[in-house]
């Protein structure tokens, strides 16, 4: 049973940052893609996805109304559904897939169109690929998750049990949220960077054309040296392992380049959805956090990780997120809005973003003709001039890393070189303790070579 809407519903903070920053040439959109080892059917995948989308109120909405002064932006929920709900292709390589995903999550969503998701059911030899495209102003990346879930579902003719909670409610995060984030007094030195410079990845590209291209990498297959032992990457010590690489990845590359990198920001997206929810409410909950290095912090192992992991729990914990949520509501609904419809993209002061969606195991099922997936890929949005996005996610053990990268950032020779670089990074930081124990029992002269 579905949720009842009103006719108009305002736009929370984060819905209408989202539309704003929703370009033709950049679109707002993110990104989950599987495969399974069967087939798909189109037929039956439309109805599926036309009977999920009716079953979430956030994917019967459409934009109805931009802000008027001090009248928030509306979301109209009377929009007729789109007729091109599911897509389809076909392609018999890698090479080609890899230009159909492109092509696909290059195109933008209408937001004024409901609903804000799309799909594409591309046939393959050796398993199916259904790759989905949302909108971010409606949801975040556990909410398109959960989404998919119910696509899945429905098309096996499965139970789709609804939680007991008001994913249109939870949207007002302070009340939803504000006794969970507490305001904190705390106050952290990294927070406070003064003048100092934040860095973005310096471009390399051949044309610049619009859009975006992926790189999808596969650990431990994609290993630099696949026959070393590498430490796990599941869990939250991975989680501090994949970020740290990435910020040494962004000064080195940098470095190579003769630029100048001080400090190297990248930008986290945390759900706030309490751990009891699992993966329900298809709603755009999520708060952000920015991690900071510099660059002795970037060349020194302990020190790297140090940071990473402080900053890391520190955004976890909520510490800036529950300050924000108990500003006075007028500063929410109208001085914010007004701050970031100034700033535009001035306010993305960073070089990448990067999730870690945790394990897909067991989450999708659609049914045994479609048979188990066996491969799951995702991203975040981004956009110029932090043209760079890493998701990473693990599939029965393996660590699967999706590289989202702007055309306008890099080509596809440059991409290609920064996830060698970046897997180079994550590999010399994966086996640390392993060389920590090398060096104590070689003599002392030899334990001056660079670390990673």
């Amino acid at each position: 049973m579905s949720t009842p809407l009103p006719a108009r519903l305002p736009l929370s903070l984060a819905e209408e940052l989202f539309v704003g920053l929703h370009t033709s040439g950049e679109p707002g959109t993110m990104h989950i893609e599987i495969r399974v080892a069967g087939a798909l059917d189109a037929t039956r995948l439309e109805a599926a996805a036309r009977t999920a989308a009716s079953r979430h109120p956030m994917t019967r909405v459409a934009f109805g109304q931009p802000r008027r002064l001090l009248r928030p932006p509306l979301w109209s929920s009377t929009a007729l559904p789109t007729r091109d709900l599911v897509r389809t292709r076909s392609c018999d390589s890698d090479s080609a897939m890899n230009g159909i995903r492109a092509d696909f999550y290059s195109q933008p969503i209408d937001p004024a169109t409901a609903p804000l998701v799309r799909l594409l059911l591309v046939s393959r030899p050796g398993g199916d690929s259904l790759l989905l495209s949302v909108h971010h102003a409606v949801m975040d990346g556990l909410g398109m998750a959960r989404f998919l879930q119910s696509v899945g579902r429905a098309y096996a003719e499965l139970p789709d049990p609804m939680p007991n909670v008001d994913p249109v409610a939870t949207r007002d995060l302070a009340t939803a949220f504000g006794d969970r984030y507490p305001k904190s007094a705390k106050e952290r030195a990294f927070r406070r960077t003064g003048k100092r410079k934040r860095a973005q990845l310096q471009p390399q590209l051949s044309n610049g054309a619009a859009g975006f291209d992926f790189l999808t990498m596969s650990l431990p297959q994609d290993w630099p040296t696949p026959s070393l032992s590498h430490r796990d990457l599941r869990g939250t010590r991975g989680e501090y392992l994949l970020l740290a690489a990435l910020h040494r990845a962004i000064g080195r590359w940098n470095a190579e380049r003769s630029r100048a990198t001080d400090l190297v920001s990248t930008l986290l997206p945390m759900s706030v959805r309490p751990p009891e929810w699992g993966l329900e409410v298809v709603a755009n909950l999520v708060m952000a956090g920015h991690v900071f290095t510099d660059p002795e912090q970037r060349e020194d192992d302990d020190a790297l990780l140090a940071t990473i992991t402080e900053q890391l729990r520190a955004i976890k914990a909520g510490d800036d997120f529950g300050a924000a949520l108990h500003t006075p509501s007028w500063v929410r609904k109208f001085v914010v809005p007004a701050l970031l419809t100034l700033a535009g993209r001035r306010f993305v002061d960073a070089a990448a973003i990067m999730t870690n969606v945790g394990p897909a195991d067991g989450i999708y099922n659609f049914g045994p003709e479609a048979g188990e997936v066996i491969e799951a890929w995702g991203s975040p949005p981004t956009l110029m001039p932090m043209g760079l996005a890493l998701c990473a996610g693990t599939l029965y053990g393996d660590m699967l890393i999706t590289m989202r990268y702007s055309r306008t950032l890099l080509d596809e020779a440059a991409a290609q070189e920064f996830a060698a670089l970046y897997l180079t990074c994550l590999e010399g930081l994966s086996l640390q303790k392993r060389r920590g124990v090398a060096r104590q029992q070689q003599p002392a002269e030899a334990t001056t070579s660079p670390q990673g």
